[in-house]
């Protein structure tokens, strides 16, 4: 396997090496350093925070989690192991529970899923922002420098989005 490959990043639309992470099979983009999976060194699947967004809420629309947060973590071990909860806890988490919490998100009804305000706020503004500006759908990097959003709330913005569930 190569330490390096050349392709365009889904996250910030930038044509630039993608450099091995590690001995992990991820990968991470030179330009925005969002963290990717590759399947056969070819085709990224999204970042990692916009793949747990997206599989905890379809644990939510198919039944199979009782509410938001344990989907969040139902999502990180089955995509990473269980030893990898404590990783992806914290404000990515609590701004994915924000949405949830205002309803933004198809098929999960809202209630009182975080006590976070500041991430739901982040989160809600990021969302506002891809709505108003859509050219920025496919350049994370952009809106992050132009808007002053947090990229990896701003990542599960756009997962969530290009899969139709926001």
């Amino acid at each position: 396997m190569n330490d390096e490959i050349d392709i365009v990043c889904p996250t910030c639309g930038q044509g630039y090496k993608i450099r091995k992470n590690g001995k992990h099979k991820d990968y991470y983009c030179v330009m925005c350093l969002e963290s990717f999976t590759t399947e056969e060194n070819q085709s990224f699947r999204g970042s990692k925070l916009g793949r747990i967004a997206v599989l905890a809420t379809e644990l939510i629309q198919g039944g199979n989690a009782n509410n938001p947060r344990d989907a969040w973590d139902m999502a990180v071990t089955e995509l990473y192991g269980k030893t990898e909860i404590n990783n992806f806890k914290g404000f990515p988490r609590d701004a994915y529970l924000g949405l949830c919490e205002e309803g933004e998100i198809e098929g999960v009804l809202p209630g009182e899923y975080t006590g976070s305000k500041k991430n739901k706020k982040y989160a809600l503004k990021a969302l506002k922002i891809l709505r108003k500006h859509l050219e920025f759908e496919d350049n994370v990097r952009a809106l992050v420098q132009q808007k002053k959003v947090n990229k990896d709330i701003m990542s599960i913005v756009i997962a969530l989005w290009r899969e139709g569930m926001v």
